[in-house]
């Protein structure tokens, strides 16, 4: 298991939030990159 789907399965532990969620939050970081997410 790599760190994105480590990641993605710590996203589906909040309520509501499916696999596919997940990964979309996942695609979202990395696309917005470092910057973004330290504002996080």
């Amino acid at each position: 298991m790599n760190i994105l789907q480590k990641l993605a399965e710590s996203f589906q532990k909040f309520p509501g939030i499916g696999p596919r969620q997940a990964r979309r939050f996942v695609d979202y970081l990395i696309k917005e990159g470092e910057r973004e997410i330290r504002n996080l």
